[in-house]
């Protein structure tokens, strides 16, 4: 990303908006000779790192379900009673933070350009009975906005109410001035 242009006048404040989103999918089947209530909960921490390896985020998201299986049906293939699945799980983070000063925003007043570092952890735990078997796949993703606030360099001009209407009167004189002559 690039810094502020510092032609364009100073800057005042650097607000940093935050958004991510993790998802995922859990596939279990219970090994168990009875009937079980099976748990997934997904949590994930989020980070994102700017200018200087500062931390500007860290957002923890978490987000779960659960199901009745049955008894272990002899079969290991995620099929039947006795498994699972759960699919589609996501949670969204958002967060926004303003710099007014400090290194983070003296970091976007340079000439090189701004790295921003994310990263997601993830951690997935299926619980209810001391047999079971999972496949679990989970992603993460993020985006970053930055916004600069500044007071401009020079004030915009703003051009006379009267001028636009006086440039319009110039040319209806004229057609006046040419119909009269005719009229003579």
């Amino acid at each position: 990303m690039n810094p502020f242009d510092t032609s364009l006048g100073t800057l005042d404040a650097v607000t940093i908006e935050f958004n991510g989103l993790m998802s995922g999918d859990a596939r279990s089947e219970s090994l168990d000779a009875k009937p079980a209530t099976l748990t997934w909960n997904l949590e994930g921490l989020f980070t994102l790192v700017g200018p200087n390896n500062t931390t500007l985020f860290t957002q923890t998201a978490t987000v779960g379900d659960s199901a009745q299986v049955a008894a272990y049906d002899g079969t290991l293939d995620f099929q039947g009673e006795s498994a699972v699945s759960f699919i589609g799980l996501t949670v969204n983070v958002f967060g926004d933070k303003t710099f007014t000063n400090g290194s983070v925003f003296n970091a976007f007043l340079g000439t090189e350009p701004i790295d921003f570092f994310f990263s997601a952890e993830t951690t997935s735990i299926v619980t209810g009975t001391a047999n079971i078997l999972n496949a679990i796949a989970t992603k993460a993703q993020g985006d970053v906005q930055v916004t600069y606030n500044y007071t401009p360099s020079e004030p915009e001009s703003v051009p006379e109410p009267a001028t636009p209407l006086g440039l319009g009167l110039v040319p209806g004189l004229k057609l006046l001035w040419q119909r009269k002559a005719e009229d003579c």
